[in-house]
Order: C-alpha cells, then structure tokens, then sequence
C-alpha cells in the first residue's frame, strides 16, 4: 500500500513537471494529463485501502464509494448518455440546449465561475450517485427475495430431523 502511494505521488510529480513542455489538457487526453490523473487515482486507492482494510473505517462515506463501485459499469454509461441527450433538447426562446440551460439556471449567474461549474459537476456526481444507491437497494432487495425464495424451496424438499441432525428428502 505504501509503494501504491509512492507510485502515485511519483506519477502526479511526473505529470506536473511533464506539464511544462507538454501542458495538462483533459480535452485532448495529453500524457501529462494522463500521468497527473493517473498518480492523483493511485493515491486516493491507497487512502481508501488504508482507511477501509487496515482502520475498518466504514462510514457513510464507504457506501457512497460501495454503491459507485457496485454499478461502475453503468453509472460510467449514464455520466456521458445524460449530458449528450441533454445537448439534444432544445430549449424553446433560448438558443441553449437542456444542459446548458440547466447549468445557466442553477449556477450561470454566480460571481464565482469556476465555483459555479464545480458545485455544477458536483451535483451532476450526486444525482448519479442517487441512481447507484436506487440500484444498490433494488439489488440487495432482489437478492434477499431470492435467498427467501430457496430456503423456501429447500425447507419444502427437504425434512431437517432435528434429533439426529441429518438431512432426508421427503417422499411425496
């Protein structure tokens, strides 16, 4: 865990020095880009292993990142489907599209840009977020329906003798 760190540290320096010569640009996917973001990932893993593995730290915090981890897949699928479908519905007397507009709406007029799209990404996350806990409960609660459903099925079958602790299939 502590040479993950170290790895990461190791990749964000990299990519911060590479940043000079070869600046740090999301939009293009620079190997600067990719070193910095990579180190900051192998860092924040090493953090969370530590906390959760080694602390047993499991907080509110630790079923956010379950319930992400749970759905990566199609949470990852949703964060770049709802943007685009976003850009494709027009607002009527606006020139904007339903993401642009919505963005202008909840955080356009704030003094503070960069803050702005920031509190805007965040609440981009937390919505997500609100789709992986719907499905993490959905989940558990079909899981608990089908383990009721087999023991159900088992106890049927099967006759448990008590006295002798054996297991005899009932004739039927």
């Amino acid at each position: 865990m502590i040479r993950l760190f170290a790895w990461g540290l190791a990749l964000m320096v990299a990519g911060y020095l590479w940043s000079f010569a070869f600046p740090i640009n999301k939009k293009i996917w620079t190997s600067s880009y990719c070193l910095f973001t990579t180190g900051i990932a192998l860092a924040f893993l090493s953090l969370l292993i530590y906390l959760i593995d080694f602390l047993k730290i499991k907080g509110p915090l630790y079923s956010v990142f379950d319930d992400f981890g749970k759905n990566t897949l199609f949470i990852y699928c949703l964060s770049g489907i709802v943007p685009s479908l976003c850009a494709l519905i027009l607002i009527p007397n606006t020139k904007q599209n339903l993401w642009d507009f919505s963005y202008q709406a909840i955080f356009g007029n704030w003094t503070n840009q960069t803050l702005g799209s920031v509190l805007f990404a965040l609440l981009f996350v937390f919505l997500n977020w609100l789709v992986a806990l719907f499905l993490r409960k959905r989940i558990s609660t079909s899981k608990s329906r089908f383990i009721e459903a087999k023991n159900s099925v088992f106890s049927t079958v099967y006759k448990v003798d008590s006295s002798s602790r054996t297991t005899q299939k009932k004739r039927a």
